[in-house]
């Protein structure tokens, strides 16, 4: 990409310079989530430098384009805005084609399907489906981009952890996973958040519907793909797991109650909506926390998920029992936040990799690979995000 060409953030009707092969085409669609920019972080070799925005006209696609903007890139962002922006989408014109989905996850599962029904590839962010009917959208989306030879990657940037490519390699060597049962589960896992941070040096603002579940997604649907999507790679690697493997034993889920204060200052200046239930003490209950026990291919594994509105940065704990030994995993105030990994009380942290936010462009450019035949996506994949997607939508129908 030519980096010393300025960004421009406006209607554009610029077209892909010549190449000696076909550009990639991005096409981002409804963009809510900060995510979106991140793919567009970093440059991304044989991308399009014009980037079209198919969205309705608001801060949540301004926020966008300001976040792309000041990565400092030359992309160029055609913006297409209007209330039907999705029949705005054009069939796809060449085989090179991908939309990137990052928003509102009530519409997610919809989005893949139309996408794929004109043509497109997609990259999309998780989760992919909040429910079963949503569930029920996603299966035919693979089923129909099977047949019409285009694919489907999720975001799952967590692979390209070090500490997780650690201990996918690790496992065998201690005699892989034991089986363990629901009160004494193989592998268990928890995860804290927040919802007020800072994303790329600035305040993150999450949009209003980011604090309803019917919109985001409780947070057994939502941070745990990553958690079990981790289970499935690590434990079964090169290996298809299908929802026909798994099992939900146990679900349950509680909420973190939001202030009026604490809403305004998260959304930049919204109130509590109309739609939004509040308690009788003026609060608002978003259903964020919760646990998992499941069962995939005869191993229990146990997940728990928590949302405080701030505090101290992400932390994160994990546990596999394996045959040989244990492998634990910490990120916390004692590691300084960062992640390490121990193998029978012996620190064996890899050394550090690239950042968070930078995960997003190398799973672009695995997307990228499969998308122009330079490489093809695993066998297992499609399988492996299906099952995943029965163990959480399923965990959401138990819990409520």
């Amino acid at each position: 990409m030519r980096a010393s060409l300025p960004v421009i953030s406006a209607l554009v009707l610029a077209a892909c310079t010549s190449a000696p092969s076909p550009k990639v085409q991005l096409s981002v669609v409804d963009p809510g989530h900060f995510h979106a920019a991140l793919v567009q972080k970093n440059p991304l070799e044989g991308v399009c430098d014009t980037v079209k925005v198919y969205a309705p006209e608001g801060p949540e696609v301004r926020q966008y384009l300001a976040t792309v903007a000041s990565y400092g890139l030359p992309w160029v962002e055609e913006t297409h805005l209007s209330e039907d922006f999705l029949e705005q989408l054009p069939p796809v014109s060449g085989p090179t084609e991908a939309v990137v989905l990052a928003g509102n996850n009530a519409r997610k599962s919809r989005y893949i399907l139309e996408a794929v029904k004109k043509g497109y590839n997609v990259l999309s962010d998780k989760p992919m489906a909040l429910d079963t009917t949503d569930f029920s959208l996603l299966r035919e989306a693979y089923s129909l981009a099977a047949e019409k030879g285009t694919v489907i990657l999720e975001l799952m940037t967590e692979r390209q952890d070090p500490v997780n490519i650690l201990t996918r390699n690790t496992i065998p060597r201690l005699g892989g996973m034991l089986e363990g049962d629901a009160q004494n589960p193989a592998i268990e896992m928890e995860s804290i958040h927040h919802f007020y941070k800072e994303v790329s040096g600035a305040p993150l603002v999450r949009p209003v519907w980011y604090y309803d579940t019917s919109c985001q997604g409780e947070g057994i649907a939502d941070v745990t793909t990553h958690l079990i999507d981790l289970v499935f790679w690590q434990c079964f690697p090169d290996r298809a797991v299908s929802p026909a493997d798994v099992q939900v034993v146990e679900a349950s889920h509680y909420p973190t109650f939001i202030s009026p204060e604490q809403f305004f200052r998260s959304t930049r200046g919204q109130a509590f909506p109309p739609g939004l239930r509040v308690s009788e003490d003026g609060l608002l209950p978003v259903y964020s926390n919760g646990s998992i026990t499941f069962k995939v291919n005869g191993i229990f594994v146990k997940m728990a998920v928590r949302w405080d509105f701030e505090g101290e940065p992400d932390r994160f704990s994990a546990v596999y029992h394996c045959q040989d030994g244990d492998i634990r995993i910490l990120q916390e105030a004692s590691t300084g936040y960062a992640r390490k990994l121990f193998i029978r009380d012996a620190d064996s942290t890899p050394a550090p990799g690239p950042g968070h936010e930078d995960h997003f462009s190398l799973v672009t450019g695995t997307f990228l690979k499969a998308v122009t035949s330079e490489a093809t996506l695993p066998a297992w994949e499609a399988e492996n995000t299906l099952a995943k997607y029965k163990v959480t939508t399923t965990a959401v129908m138990m819990a409520q």
